[in-house]
């Protein structure tokens, strides 16, 4: 959308000349609203690693920069940090965020690649190489290949069929992105400093060049192509460096730059000078802290009972209260034997997964002595007396869940995946209206841009309605600007979990903490006698 400024003028003795107007400082140094946007999705789901999202953020802004140079790969970075802090987890991520799918990026392991003769496998075979396939027959596969993913549109994996000769290959490059609008193809490689000096070159070549040259001479371009390096270098270095003399401790930050002093000594030793001149950005994840591992055990235990919320079907879903105690018991079963991050999804799917699993079908079977319906609450927590407290106690409290008014509707077929999707959304929103009542709120706003009075009147009138009705939380006021650009402003107090899901009901528009909600008079005073 185009404005115009008017242009002040003012009449002298010689003509009309233009007012000079003082300089506008422009800040260009803040952050976008867009890459706000990004970082706030990103700290809910990437804990304890505060610059490693900052910088994620970086690469997706200049990723798809119009400024980026279109002879060159759309960057490399390099992710250094011990095992289970979250390198992988962040490459996910950026692949959920870009293209919708947390598999969506092509992954390469570097442990793999440690011979010369390996760099086949990413770029193909030359002629008359084993394991060269001609054009011709490539062609010809490819086809046979896209006329059985017609033929069962369902199978997404065969939509992305690989070509195992070239991973490497434009084909493969665009079909990791599954489909998203964004054009930027992630290419993940793990344990990079495992990798052969020779595939080195091969991936300084594409990054400078923009331009990746295959086994039968192919070009592929990798202008689009956002290439990110992980790694461990210099860990065992790290490990067993001598502490200084003397008799103060060292403070954390002190180790810390004393570990980043030893990688990049490694990193000069294992790359060649203008190897490292490549790379965009060094990014250190930190050792994560107690608090930071309690946090990522309560978003992993989070995630099963979402994902346990989306599959139920109408009239089938109980509500289900993971105590401190069980995430306590769950965590400390992770950290056992110098346990890290990575094992807490084993122990989570161990403890808590597993037996959850057992409990839906028990509750699907007619014969039981029990039964689990919608509406009735099940207790998870940790008895030090049960099973020698060795297990989680699963314990059934009856009618005391909460139903979600989706619950309540019994449909006439089986669901479909859209109403199971819908149903799911709505067995959140009850749950966290429930929760909202002991839980600080903030008030926050969405920003809606329309295109004409009639539908911002629509849309403002709707908002009233479904904040009530469908996404059960508190509507504030709405504000609005009646003349181009239509702009309609919603502000809601809500709890950090209503805040998530308001999100997602307002997918296309612009999310803002306005600030803290004060505990209301009456609230207040009950503290007050406390």
């Amino acid at each position: 959308m185009t404005t115009s400024r008017k242009i002040t003028r003012k009449s002298t003795d010689k003509g009309t000349a233009t007012v000079a107007r003082k300089p506008i400082v422009l800040d260009v140094y803040s952050a976008t609203r867009s890459e706000d946007d990004m970082t706030s999705w990103l700290n809910t789901r990437m804990i304890g690693q505060g610059e490693a999202v900052t910088a994620a953020v970086r690469m997706k802004t200049m990723a798809l920069s119009k400024l980026k140079s279109g002879d060159k790969a759309a960057g490399l970075y390099y992710l250094i940090g011990e095992p289970g802090v979250g390198k992988t987890e962040l490459v996910k991520l950026l692949a959920e965020y870009l293209h919708g799918s947390r598999k969506a990026y092509v992954k390469i392991d570097g442990a793999s690649l440690s011979d010369k003769s390996d760099a086949s496998r990413l770029i193909g075979a030359p002629p008359r190489y084993v394991g060269y396939e001609d054009p011709k027959d490539t062609e010809a596969r490819e086809a046979k290949e896209a006329e059985a993913a017609a033929m069962d549109p369902s199978n997404m994996a065969r939509k992305y069929a690989k070509n195992p000769r070239k991973l490497l290959s434009r084909k493969n490059l665009v079909n990791s992105r599954l489909g998203s609008k964004n054009n930027i193809t992630i290419l993940f490689v793990d344990e990079a400093e495992k990798l052969h000096g020779s595939i080195d070159d091969l991936f300084l070549n594409a990054v400078e060049d923009g331009v990746m040259l295959l086994g039968d001479n192919e070009e592929v371009d990798f202008s689009d192509v956002l290439v990110i390096f992980a790694g461990n270098p210099g860990s065992n270095e790290a490990v067993n460096r001598k502490k200084p003399i003397g008799f103060r401790e060292e403070t954390e930050e002190q180790r810390e730059e004393a570990t980043l002093d030893i990688i990049m000594g490694v990193l000069k030793q294992r790359y060649r000078p203008e190897m490292l001149d490549r790379f965009d950005e060094f990014i250190y994840f930190k050792k994560l802290a107690k608090e930071d591992l309690r946090s990522i055990t309560s978003l992993r235990i989070n995630e099963v009972i979402d994902r346990y919320l989306d599959t139920m079907e109408r009239g089938s879903a109980f509500t289900i209260d993971v105590k401190t105690s069980a995430r306590d018991f769950i965590l400390e079963e992770a950290l056992k034997n110098t346990g890290n991050a990575r094992r807490i999804g084993r122990a989570v799917r161990k403890y808590f997964t597993g037996p959850l699993n057992r409990l839906i079908d028990l509750a699907a079977q007619q014969d039981n002595d029990f039964s689990v319906l919608s509406g009735d609450l099940v207790v998870v927590s940790h008895d030090p007396q049960y099973h020698e407290g060795k297990l989680l106690k699963f314990e059934l409290l009856e009618g005391e869940g909460v139903v979600a008014p989706q619950d309540t509707i019994k449909p006439s077929k089986n669901d479909t995946p859209l109403g199971l999707k819908f149903a799911g959304f709505d067995r959140k929103l009850s749950h966290a209206a429930t929760q909202a009542k002991d839980q600080p709120k903030k008030l926050v706003s969405v920003t809606l841009e329309l295109e004409n009075e009639k539908e911002l009147l629509e849309e403002w009138v709707a908002a009233k309605k479904e904040a009530a009705s469908i996404l059960q939380m508190d509507f504030v006021e709405a504000r609005t600007r009646m003349h181009e650009p239509w702009i309609l402003t919603l502000y809601y107090e809500v709890t950090d979990a209503q805040a998530e899901l308001l999100k997602q009901h307002y997918a296309q528009g612009t999310f803002a903490v306005v600030g803290k909600v004060a505990p209301k008079a009456n609230e207040a005073a009950k503290e007050t006698k406390k």
